[in-house]
């Protein structure tokens, strides 16, 4: 375990509504986990619950995030070489990376967030290059990366995407995502806008408090709500079901795209 980690722990509320074609809403707590990748897998070790090298009650895995290409990629490099793909540059500082980590029996995480750093200056200061968005669907688990360079002068930023995959069977294609998020410190927040024929239909708000990834704050955590990724997975198949007896239709699933590299339509911070 390290002892004063630069990874954090976040405690928060995650709220989805729905606007069309009828109107619908849900919230509820969640913990996620913001790793500095440099930090794996020492992070865990000496923590009851938690591991990055076995089975435990919240596990991160390598192989559930980017692929290594073939050329054994740490995840940080897989992040950088995701991010040179789609912007043509990256950020070789710290890469962090906030998930839901894995339990014993599931691994589900609708969508993982890096956040790519340039390299510390000479006053020790170091500014948010890109973010990294891996969004992964149930239950084909198929996925779809979305990229977006930032100015880390400041601690807002948006971006704009054209959705390429399909995630929820209530929402067609054809929409486009707008995402609002900051840069992580001691609060986080992500909100995220589906949007279509110049009409909103749905958003989802992530916002979060942290504090350093101690052992006592990852015991404390888990404590709390040890089947975080089980309860996320539940509550969206409950949230669907109420969804298909309201009457909202459903989407055929299409085939995935060959090689779909989604690229921002715009990025502003």
């Amino acid at each position: 375990m390290i002892t004063t980690p630069r990874s954090r722990i976040y405690r928060g509320t995650l709220r989805h509504r729905r606007f069309l074609p009828r109107q619908h809403s849900f919230d509820y707590r969640v913990w996620m986990a913001l790793l500095d990748l440099d930090e794996l897998p020492a992070l865990f070790d000496g923590v009851p619950g938690f591991s990055s090298r076995r089975p435990a009650l919240a596990r991160f895995r390598r192989e559930d995030y980017l692929p290594a290409r073939g050329q054994q990629l740490s995840l940080a490099e897989a992040a950088r070489e995701e991010v040179r793909e789609r912007l043509g540059a990256a950020p070789e500082g710290r890469v962090t990376l906030l998930t839901q980590l894995s339990s014993p029996w599931v691994s589900f995480n609708p969508i993982s967030l890096y956040y790519l750093y340039h390299p510390a200056d000479e006053t020790g200061e170091e500014r948010l290059g890109a973010v990294l968005g891996e969004v992964t669907n149930t239950p084909w688990r198929e996925r779809t990366r979305y990229a977006s360079a930032v100015d880390g002068s400041r601690h807002t930023h948006r971006a704009a995407f054209d959705k390429d995959l399909h995630v929820s069977p209530f929402l067609p294609m054809g929409m486009t995502y707008q995402w609002r998020f900051n840069s992580p410190g001691e609060a986080l927040f992500m909100h995220m806008e589906t949007w279509r024929d110049e009409q909103r239909h749905f958003d989802a708000t992530l916002t979060l408090e942290g504090q350093p990834a101690t052992r006592g704050a990852l015991m404390s955590t888990l404590a709390r709500q040890p089947w975080m990724a089980t309860k996320t997975l539940a509550a969206i198949h409950w949230e669907a079901l109420k969804l298909w007896l309201k009457g909202v239709p459903l989407h055929d699933h299409p085939p995935p795209a060959e090689g779909a590299t989604p690229q921002p339509r715009e990025s502003q911070s």
